[in-house]
């Protein structure tokens, strides 16, 4: 069985959506350069062309799996950052680039959890807490779905369980 991934896809025009759907595309992308790029993105992308920039909701809408990963070593690996950007859709000094683009949280911890899980064929295995998966996990400081988008950046993990077995912990 094929799965064929898309790295990045960072700029996405509306009008190649219909063939990732088509060809069942699942994308890999990294919405925190919006965060940490965002300031050059707004000097150098037409206007018209912000709305392709990392165009989550777009992807979503038009049924495209999308994980969303942090291109480590090149950005901070903290999913917090990513989630956030999803979510707020802010770059570092706090304008907004697209917001018709943002997802809820709950679709940016899928982008994180079960969409990357299917992304490696591991959706039997892992990616949502379900019997018979294998309990790898992290317990959080607060609940991203209750939190503010500016306070997402701010959660820590204290709690590491791989296994089912506890690795690390605060």
């Amino acid at each position: 069985m094929k799965r064929p991934r898309l790295e990045h896809c960072s700029a996405c025009p509306p009008d190649l959506m219909p063939e990732l759907k088509s060809l069942n595309v699942i994308i890999v992308t990294q919405p925190f350069f919006l965060y940490t790029m965002g300031e050059q993105f707004l000097k150098e992308v037409e206007t018209r062309q912000l709305n392709w920039l990392f165009p989550l909701k777009s992807f979503i809408k038009n049924s495209v799996k999308t994980a969303i990963s942090s291109d480590s070593p090149l950005l901070p690996a903290s999913p917090f950052k990513g989630i956030y950007t999803a979510i707020a859709r802010k770059e570092s000094s706090g304008k907004t680039i697209a917001p018709e683009e943002s997802v809820s949280t709950l679709d940016a911890l899928r982008m994180y959890t079960s969409v990357p899980a299917c992304a490696t064929f591991d959706e039997k295995s892992k990616g949502t807490i379900t019997p018979g998966k294998v309990a790898d996990l992290a317990v959080l400081s607060d609940d991203p779905t209750k939190s503010e988008p500016d306070k997402i950046m701010d959660i820590e993990v204290v709690k590491t369980i791989i296994g089912g077995k506890i690795m690390w912990e605060i």
